[in-house]
């Protein structure tokens, strides 16, 4: 007997798909998504034009202050020279500057000066707060603070200033007590430490392994010192007094070293 025509086939009844109607198919995506994209990177490029407006505007700012910190120093006597690049200041000697006022306000206004690298206070009398401030000069590479009156507190402000590749503060009445502070300053190629009164052993002077040039004129120097020096390794010249060593260390100090150690004679070195 043949099946009803109207008998139920499951395989001829078409499955449904989820959540559409009969006849209905997928609907292709709205343009919502677009929209929300296209929102997304408007938002990012006012984000963008505003940060960069906004840095535009900050270094207009900072310009200005510059240029106005630049007349005014050069009225109070401090002789100023330009960076390699010719666009800003990056040398402020301040060693010529006449009266304490003067001094003091041009203190000040070397903070107005962002793109320093050479700051040199040389002659001047100096406190640690104006040692402090000088922490703003991100770019300040060489520092210059000869016969300035500061003690050994005083480097425990420089040691604020790592970047620090040259320093001179010879003339100061700097001891032992300062080393340590001195060895943390691990940038330095160029140390001066001429007349001071530091004696004896330098060993915490041997963390400075990036010094080139080491200047230590008048400061007694044993065996002990002499080996903590032999010791750096990429220092290559060596500045003293004529007789400040005996020849016998001078000869230890060239052994297999080459280094250079000069004065007022040649060899800075006296007789046993």
């Amino acid at each position: 007997m043949e099946p009803s025509s109207n008998a139920h086939r499951t395989d001829q009844v078409p499955l449904p798909s989820a959540g559409l109607g009969d006849g209905e198919t997928a609907a292709a995506p709205s343009g919502s998504g677009r929209r929300t994209f296209v929102l997304l990177m408007l938002t990012i490029l006012v984000a963008a034009l505003g940060a960069f407006g906004y840095v535009q505007s900050r270094n207009g700012q900072l310009a200005a202050r510059e240029a106005e910190a630049k007349a005014e120093l050069q009225k109070l006597g401090v002789f100023l020279t330009s960076s390699g690049s010719g666009e800003h200041v990056g040398n402020a000697n301040l060693s010529l500057v006449r009266t304490p006022e003067n001094f003091e306000r041009a203190m000040e206004l070397l903070a107005d000066l962002p793109w320093l690298e050479v700051v040199a206070l040389s002659g001047q009398q100096v406190n640690e707060e104006q040692l402090a401030s000088l922490a703003s000069l991100t770019k300040l590479d060489s520092l210059q603070v000869s016969n300035t009156g500061i003690g050994d507190s005083a480097l425990a402000v420089l040691a604020r200033f790592p970047a620090l590749g040259s320093l001179h503060v010879n003339g100061n009445a700097l001891t032992n007590a300062c080393l340590d502070d001195l060895g943390s300053l691990t940038s330095l190629e160029v140390l001066d430490l001429s007349e001071t009164d530091l004696s004896g052993d330098l060993a915490p002077l041997a963390g400075l392994t990036e010094l080139n040039w080491l200047v230590l004129r008048g400061v007694p120097l044993d065996d002990a010192a002499l080996a903590t020096l032999a010791g750096l390794p990429k220092l290559k010249r060596l500045t003293l007094e004529e007789g400040q060593i005996t020849r016998e260390q001078y000869a230890k100090l060239q052994q297999g070293s080459g280094l250079q150690v000069d004065g007022m004679g040649e060899p800075a070195a006296r007789d046993q």
